[in-house]
């Protein structure tokens, strides 16, 4: 079998279990486990990490509580990215999405970019194309006599 792996914390080598019974644990045995096989130290690996919070107005909130509150006019992606690209929290919020060039002309990006719901094209031959299919008499043959004939000329 294989070896049990142990790790150093607080100058005392402890294996993943007795890690995880530690008080200060705040991750389940799976999560843990795959914080330490990546090499991250095990103080840091038991911590969960902290949402980020910022302060608007003299109240921490957290990215997505700001992006529910009326003054917002954009997404929760869209506010996060631009207050952890520099952008005041204010500036942020309020600032509407830019307008893009689609088809030569000025449209609103939509709120949320649907992937995966593209109109699948039709397999085979249209309405109009059939009509004009069945309208041609065809002889009462099959198509395998049809290419065995056409061997045989060759």
């Amino acid at each position: 079998m294989g070896e049990i792996s142990k790790y150093s914390y607080k100058n005392k080598i402890m294996t993943v279990a007795e890690l995880l019974a530690l008080p200060e644990c705040e991750l389940s045995f799976s999560q843990l486990q795959n914080n330490l096989s990546k090499g991250i130290p095990a103080a840091r690996a038991m911590l969960k990490k902290p949402i980020k919070k910022v302060v608007y107005k003299g109240v921490l909130y957290t990215v997505f509580e700001l992006s529910k509150k009326s003054e917002c006019v954009v997404d929760r992606p869209c506010l996060n990215s631009r207050i952890y690209s520099g952008w005041s929290i204010k500036k942020a919020m309020v600032t509407p999405k830019r307008q893009r060039l689609k088809n030569n002309r000025l449209e609103e990006v939509k709120e949320a970019p649907q992937f995966f719901k593209k109109k699948k094209k039709p397999v085979g031959p249209s309405k109009a194309q059939m009509k004009k299919i069945m309208a041609v008499p065809m002889k009462p043959t099959s198509t395998y006599s049809y290419w065995f004939k056409e061997r045989l000329k060759r």
